[in-house]
């Protein structure tokens, strides 16, 4: 588990917020298309611990994902699910959550409850 809180990175775009990254290869950031949305190709944020500078890649509108790409973050990459899991399985989150102007890691856990409209409800 130590590893995968470890790949939670906190992003930080200066005078607009926060938001949290998922290292998912090297050089490779996986968060959320509302966190990308504040930039446009090769604008920069910053990524903690270290101010990595990064820039946009892509992002999926209908998934509210979005990749940067973060040069000289190796690992622990997070391996992604190739399936979703089953009913009633143990799910864990990890992030920085809005407006956690610590920037302190949060851990919830719960049971996956099972799809609709491509979207992962609880």
């Amino acid at each position: 588990m130590q590893d995968q809180r470890n790949a939670v990175k906190l992003l930080h775009v200066p005078d607009v917020g926060n938001g949290s990254g998922v290292v998912i290869a090297p050089g490779v950031v996986l968060t959320a298309k509302h966190v990308t949305d504040v930039l446009e190709r090769d604008m920069e944020l910053f990524l903690e611990p270290g101010h990595i500078k990064v820039t946009f890649i892509r992002s999926s509108k209908n998934h509210d994902l979005g990749l940067v790409s973060a040069p000289g973050v190796t690992c622990p990459c997070v391996k992604l699910a190739d399936a979703l899991p089953d009913l009633n399985d143990e799910v864990v989150m990890i992030g920085f959550p809005y407006n956690n102007f610590g920037g302190v890691q949060m851990l919830t856990t719960g049971r996956y409850q099972g799809t609709t409209d491509d979207k992962i409800v609880t």
